[in-house]
């Protein structure tokens, strides 16, 4: 009997023992991604991706659909936790009773004196993050539906660096030295992320411009390659770099109607916003407090 005890006893140990090496050998692997509805496949009408229009809740169905492609990716990958953010106007439109049961989803709007909006639920503890149906800044070349932040921003630059949404998401992860691991949009947003934030970022083009429409992949293409290009940007995360610039950080912003300046903030000789503070955070809520 005592000899059976010490078998027993010695099988559990084994046991326990291989459980906690698999443990370490498998840390946390947690994943943000941010959302919006533009750079969705097919979308190239406002009218596509506003509420109470007739086609609306199709692209809201598509773009439900191109969010579980990137969440499958992320679990191929060994992501452990995977948290949605959805980004576009209001932030409530992702049929979330569709998507992958095993995420957590932020929604509604973000506070107004905050500038994580798009970003909001992200900190430090991610380890890299994926921005899925994005569109290029105002005014980029042969893009689909471009604009930056509202509607009302003609451009924004930090330290000379014009910005997009996606390169400003990018900043923000940037300060926690997380990196950017895939975008998937039109042609023109993708082109742009990689000349912004990383060149050797993933990136899926679901479609590009065309003439006032867009030439489209297949919802089905569209989804495989967001699954696919998404595994690939988390599992080889460590080779691209944050987005990350020098402080100070010098705000510069175009709008295309007078704002009230907050405390430190100034109008140049060309109509210019401009703002500068040695902390990230401040110098970007500074942005979102007078765009």
């Amino acid at each position: 009997m005592q000899m059976l005890q010490a078998w027993r006893c010695a099988l559990l140990s084994l046991a326990l023992g291989v459980s906690s090496l698999a443990g370490a050998a498998n840390p946390p692997l947690k994943v943000f991604i941010s959302v919006d509805m533009e750079g969705i496949t097919g979308v190239y009408s406002a009218k596509e991706v506003s509420r109470g229009e007739p086609d609306y809740p199709y692209f809201r169905e598509i773009m439900t659909r191109d969010t579980n492609a990137a969440i499958e990716g992320a679990f191929a990958a060994g992501a452990t936790d995977v948290l949605v953010r959805e980004g576009h106007g209001g932030m409530n439109h992702l049929l979330i009773d569709m998507l992958d049961k095993r995420v957590r989803i932020v929604r509604g709007p973000t506070h107004p004196q905050s500038m994580m909006v798009m970003m909001e639920g992200f900190d430090d503890s991610f380890d890299a993050v994926v921005l899925l149906g994005y569109h290029a800044s105002t005014n980029y070349p042969n893009s689909i539906l471009p604009h930056t932040m509202g509607k009302e921003v003609v451009y924004f630059k930090v330290n000379g660096q014009s910005q997009s949404e996606g390169s400003y998401n990018a900043l923000i992860a940037g300060r926690y030295d997380v990196p950017v691991v895939m975008l998937a949009g039109d042609k023109a947003a993708c082109e742009e992320a990689r000349k912004i934030i990383a060149p050797n970022m993933e990136v899926v083009a679901v479609k590009e411009a065309l003439n006032g429409g867009v030439i489209t992949l297949h919802p089905q293409t569209a989804r495989k390659l967001i699954r696919d290009a998404t595994e690939r940007g988390v599992r080889n995360r460590a080779s691209i770099r944050p987005y990350k610039l020098t402080p100070p950080y010098a705000i510069t912003m175009k709008v295309d109607e007078p704002r009230k300046l907050m405390a430190g903030a100034s109008l140049n000789a060309a109509g210019e916003i401009e703002f500068t503070s040695p902390d990230l955070y401040q110098a970007l809520n500074a942005m979102v407090q007078m765009w």
